[in-house]
């Protein structure tokens, strides 16, 4: 049986920030005089030129009503409002991703590190919308930035045993966890690279796919490995004020030892041999910091074209967590220039530490 992903929607709810103008509303609002802190440790425009956000009052945003961020308090805001604001945002985001009409999925997959509480969103959605009653909501939390994968293995899963169709749904509002008290490099550094980001897209069969005379991607393989002895390397926890990232230097090390394993083994998991087709394919990246994209380019020997649909995400967009690899998918299924044919390697990482990784077909 083949599946095929298809009908990629993002949301436009977010507002665009320049990220030099984020930097100094983040020096501003955390109250730090010394920009050279945000200069040393802060990710520079080089390699995000914007990022885009749903939290109200960020970085001077206009705003109606109650903002998140209220720089005048001198407040921090706590778990509670956090999770208010970001309970109402993810609702509107359903409406506008589902705005135009379709045939209703059997299921929706709801991806998210940054927010849930029951009922969730994708409850309330399939609650009040009577063309969705029979669509069933399967949550798929807290896994961070490799989410889309094992989301996509779910949703194979259900059109495997019956589905026609499956929408994966990520909402992922990073800017909804700011801290306003801790400065250190790894905070600053987490502060200047993650973004908000939704979008969603469906796991269809082979029939349904041609009926509808998609363009999209045939899956081939799907890829996960933990690790050994590297659970301290990465955490994503729940904190007094939101929730706390922690990220080693040892990560990019770790992810350099044990990326080309990995990308053979995905190849031969599509039965594709990987000396041959290496160089042909191209490579959608998740950019977990500004560096990692060029240390698996160098280690992969990659050039420039195979990477440059998930450099332009990251400039464009910053870190969206689950959100990310969507957004690169995306890009590529809509670049004119790439044939039917074009094989197309994913890789991303999460806590764990989890690889992960897919051979999709541009079809």
């Amino acid at each position: 049986m083949k599946f095929f992903l298809v009908n990629f929607v993002k949301d436009y709810g977010a507002c665009e920030v320049e990220q030099a103008s984020t930097l100094r509303w983040l020096a501003s609002y955390q109250n730090i005089s010394d920009f050279a802190h945000y200069s040393k440790y802060g990710v520079s425009d080089s390699y995000v030129e914007t990022r885009h956000f749903y939290a109200k009052g960020l970085a001077g945003l206009p705003h109606k009503g109650d903002a998140l961020y209220q720089q005048e308090s001198g407040l921090q805001p706590n778990l509670q409002d956090r999770g208010s604001h970001a309970q109402e945002t993810i609702e509107e985001i359903f409406d506008r991703l589902y705005a135009e009409p379709d045939v209703a999925p059997c299921h929706i997959n709801h991806v998210s590190c940054t927010h849930y509480q029951s009922p969730s969103a994708a409850q309330k959605f399939v609650s009040l919308n009577k063309n969705y009653s029979s669509t069933v909501v399967t949550h798929l939390y807290h896994m961070g930035c490799y989410a889309a994968l094992p989301a996509l293995r779910v949703a194979k899963a259900y059109v495997s045993d019956g589905a026609m169709k499956v929408d994966n749904v990520h909402t992922e509002l990073c800017s909804f966890h700011l801290n306003r008290d801790i400065i250190t490099a790894e905070q600053t550094i987490m502060n200047t690279l993650f973004a908000d980001g939704a979008i969603k897209y469906s796991i269809v069969k082979e029939h349904y796919f041609k009926e509808h005379n998609y363009r999209g991607f045939e899956i081939l393989a799907l890829r996960e490995k933990i690790v050994p002895n590297s659970c301290e390397e990465m955490s994503w926890k729940l904190g007094d004020n939101g929730f706390v990232m922690n990220l080693s230097k040892n990560v990019p090390i770790l992810l350099m030892r044990q990326i080309e394993t990995f990308a053979r083994g995905l190849f031969t998991c599509a039965s594709l041999d990987y000396e041959k087709y290496k160089d042909i394919c191209l490579f959608a990246i998740h950019p977990g910091g500004p560096k990692i994209i060029e240390l698996i380019s160098r280690v992969l020997v990659l050039k420039p074209a195979q990477i440059e649909h998930s450099q332009m995400v990251l400039r464009k967009r910053g870190n969206m967590s689950s959100a990310t690899l969507p957004h690169i998918w995306r890009s590529i299924l809509t670049d004119n220039k790439i044939d039917l044919g074009h094989y197309v390697v994913t890789v991303a990482f999460g806590p764990g530490l989890t690889l992960t990784g897919a051979l999709l077909k541009v079809c």
